[in-house]
């Protein structure tokens, strides 16, 4: 049903609790209240105003009350912002009550009306994985992703769970370190997860210095951590007698990508008091991977009697 206001509605303006009288139904059509918290009390339904209606607006920023012979109770409540039609109607023989057209167990506001109507529509709709629950009384919406419980239980990080097809990818799985694929239908690829997640920290490796001529007692600091494709690393050779050895050449703890060139490297050499910064690269063109380690081009002897250390520090590409 739709209802509309007369032609030429005659409205009255109420800053105040009142009571309504038939002059308000018979004359006048537009009753609109401006102040919260306020009382419009409904005059005695009757034959003459049987028929005739008004409409109430609550323009006010809070409730409105209206009290009286209604069909409904002798009280209702108005939301704010709300429009309400008020016509008398005879409810038995030479009785007659207020119907208030939108009233339910008080006034139902506009907002009210909509925020149910919303809800319908996303109950209504297709929510796979979702748990929908919709809060009436604050008027919110919960939406809860519904994720199943893992298969098995796992103890550590290097174990893993397959997942169910159906629901793998969300969340009735778990994915230890290493390498691995997801299976059937919810194949995701190879994961290095090694090199992205196990060897973000930094760790020791034992490198092997070749001298020529002599091989001077060295104590050795060698670390390095991988980040995917990159390694950065540090090493440090120090003897307390140099024994004129000549250092030449110094493994890596990965082995370096087949790039076709040579990767200059940071050094620094201390021989007794001197300091010196010989040349020194990793050779990344030769196409066998154990010969691409760190080659000394310059010829540093560690003369006899001095204390020596030898700084080394850089960065290189390997592969996947």
């Amino acid at each position: 049903m739709i209802d509309t206001l007369p032609t030429n509605p005659r409205p009255v303006m109420f800053a105040d609790s009142a009571t309504l009288t038939g002059r308000h139904f018979l004359v006048e059509s537009l009753l609109v209240v401006t102040v919260a918290s306020k009382t419009l009390t409904l005059p005695t339904p009757t034959r003459d105003l049987a028929g005739k209606a008004s409409y109430i607006i609550n323009y006010s920023t809070g409730s409105l009350t209206i009290s009286g012979a209604m069909t409904s109770g002798s009280s209702a409540t108005m939301l704010t912002k709300t429009i309400v039609q008020c016509v008398c109607l005879p409810v038995a023989a030479d009785t007659y009550k207020w119907h208030l057209v939108g009233l339910t167990s008080a006034v139902a506001g506009l907002q009210e009306i909509i925020e149910d109507y919303l809800d319908r529509v996303l109950q209504a709709g297709t929510n796979t994985g979702l748990t929908i629950t919709y809060g009436d009384a604050g008027n919110t919406e919960s939406i809860a992703i519904n994720y199943a419980a893992s298969a098995t239980a796992t103890a550590t990080t290097s174990t893993s769970v397959t997942g169910s097809a159906d629901t793998a990818s969300r969340g009735d799985h778990q994915h230890g370190q290493g390498v691995h694929t997801h299976a059937s239908a919810t194949t995701g690829g190879t994961l290095p997860l090694t090199s992205i997640v196990a060897s973000l920290s930094w760790a020791a490796w034992t490198a092997t210095p070749v001298f020529t001529t002599a091989t001077p007692s060295s104590t050795i600091v060698a670390r390095y951590r991988r980040v995917a494709n990159t390694v950065d690393f540090m090493l440090n050779i120090i003897t307390a007698d140099g024994i004129n050895g000549v250092f030449t050449t110094c493994d890596l703890p990965v082995v370096p990508s087949d790039i076709n060139a040579y990767i200059p490297l940071n050094a620094g050499l201390l021989v007794g008091a001197t300091y010196t910064q010989p040349y020194v690269e990793i050779d990344c063109l030769n196409n066998i991977g154990g010969a691409r380690i760190i080659t000394s081009r310059a010829t540093t002897v560690w003369t006899t009697g001095n204390a020596c250390r030898l700084s080394l520090w850089g960065s290189y590409e390997v592969d996947a």
